[in-house]
């Protein structure tokens, strides 16, 4: 669980960069290679998600553990019904 919540954290926080770089290029201190530079990586953090996903099979975030505990709670219901039938 701890490391579920160190992923989404670090993916949260890495969906702001996107917003950092915005507020750097409009600061207007930057040389023109800079700026150029900070134009790109902009364009790429704006259209991607940032998440860390195992081997690329899933996201591991929040909605991974809500995932995981519905199948699980699914899962007991589905042998507690075979049971008493």
């Amino acid at each position: 669980m701890a490391v579920l919540r160190a992923c989404h954290s670090t993916s949260a926080k890495g969906n702001e960069t996107a917003d950092l770089v915005h507020d750097l290029l409009n600061g207007g201190t930057l040389n023109e290679k800079e700026a150029q530079q900070l134009a790109l990586f902009s364009m790429q953090t704006a259209h991607r998600d940032v998440a860390i996903a195992p081997m690329g099979l899933f996201k591991m975030d929040m909605a991974f553990v809500l995932s995981f505990c519905s199948t699980v709670v699914m899962y007991v219901v589905m042998l507690l019904q075979f049971k008493t039938a």
